[in-house]
Order: structure tokens, then sequence, then C-alpha cells
């Protein structure tokens, strides 16, 4: 099973919400999508580094969970073992917005 509409959608609207209006043109967060996980990416200039994955475990059930990311020095995303699997995106999204971790807003 891959990832819904609406959490794809949610996931982008935090991000839009996630840069300030006047910083959407020169260092926005966007989300760079794929079939199981979404990149976010942070742009600062035309410079393009990515903070975290979330990636998307389902079953052909419809029953599915999402697991947190981050990048090391090597740029290979590692589990980020701080965070179980979680239910919905959303949980990961509210934890990435309240920073608890300098390894994605460093």
């Amino acid at each position: 099973m891959s990832m819904q509409r609406r959490e794809i959608d949610l996931v982008e609207l935090w991000c839009r919400e996630r840069t300030p209006e006047n910083g959407w043109k020169h260092h926005p967060v966007v989300p760079q999508i794929t079939g199981r996980h979404i990149d976010l990416i942070a742009d600062a200039d035309g410079i393009k580094t990515p903070i975290a994955r979330l990636r998307y475990f389902g079953s052909p059930r419809g029953e599915g969970s999402w697991v947190l990311h981050w990048r090391d020095a090597e740029g290979t995303f590692q589990i980020y073992r701080n965070l179980p699997a979680v239910d919905a995106v959303s949980e990961i999204l509210d934890f990435l917005a309240s920073d608890p971790d300098p390894l994605f807003w460093a």
C-alpha cells in the first residue's frame, strides 16, 4: 500500500507553514515525494540539503506506519531511534516542529 494523498497534502502544507512567507523564494522547506517516502529538503538560496526522511510502511490490508530517518555525514538516511514508528505522519511532523534534536535543524 502506498501513501494516501491526504498525508502528502499534510506534509506539503506543513512545509509551507514551516517557512516564513518572506522566505518562500529563498529558504523554503520543500517535500520531495517518492513512492514510499517523503524527503524534507531545505533549499537555502539554491543549495538543497535533505533534512529528514518520512518513510511509509504499508500493508496489503491498508494499514501502515511512518518512520522518521535522519541523514548522517555520508548522506545516508538512518532510522531515528528516539521516535518509534507512528500511525500518522502528523505525529512525525509535530515531533519535528517541536525542534527536539539538532540532527534535523542544525
